[in-house]
């Protein structure tokens, strides 16, 4: 944990570059090389999360684990590791931190949708959120703030690079929706390729490390 908040702070003062054009790229190569197993993940995952939409709260509860599955796989993929359709429920080894931090989002932007600038702030400062704490952050506040103080360094450039994450799934989502089964997942993807191109994982001894 140490050794990413270094990280962090040293990125923070340095500076980087979001290359979004490169995270989406490798995103749909990656997609590509095994898009059934995404394909029929995002279908189980729509279907439960419309189940569980007939039970007060369950939905809130389940899609941040469910998502994290997303990322699980990504690094599977990107790192050429053995893998199965098992892999994409490891995020409910992270329940209660994943949902919580979830949660906590969800109310900033709620209280921030009132003035349009802060709710977008926070919709974009904590993209890397679930990624710190499925590398291994304990606590969900302190994920929060890790992507936070990270993304808001470059913040209109991760604006860019998600602004053309929601342009996909908008695309997607035309031809009655088919799309959105392969442009959610690729989206998935290319955050997560975009926080180890950044957060320069593979660089980072952390011995709390759990997926990524």
């Amino acid at each position: 944990m140490e050794k990413i908040e270094q990280k962090v702070r040293q990125l923070i003062d340095e500076g980087y570059t979001v290359k979004s054009k490169q995270y989406l790229e490798e995103a749909i190569e990656i997609f590509k090389r095994d898009p059934a197993i995404y394909i029929v993940f995002t279908l189980f995952f729509f279907g439960v999360i419309a189940a569980a939409v007939m039970i007060p709260l369950a939905s809130p509860m389940i899609a941040p684990p469910f998502a994290a599955g997303y990322l699980i796989v990504a690094k599977k993929m990107k790192n050429r590791e053995s893998y199965t359709f098992q892999n994409f429920f490891e995020g409910f080894e992270r329940f209660a931190p994943l949902v919580l931090s979830s949660l906590l989002v969800s109310i900033f932007v709620f209280l921030g949708v009132f003035l349009l600038f802060p709710a977008v702030y926070f919709l974009v400062a904590y993209t890397f959120a679930s990624c710190f704490l499925l590398e291994g952050t304990k606590d969900a506040w302190a994920a929060m703030e890790l992507s936070r103080k990270l993304i808001t360094r470059q913040f209109f450039q991760f604006f860019g690079f998600l602004l053309l994450l929601v342009l996909l799934n908008l695309v997607g989502l035309l031809f009655f929706g088919i799309g959105i089964l392969a442009t959610l997942p690729i989206s998935y993807i290319a955050v997560y390729l975009a926080y180890c191109d950044i957060v320069g994982i593979d660089k980072v001894e952390n011995t709390h490390e759990l997926y990524l």
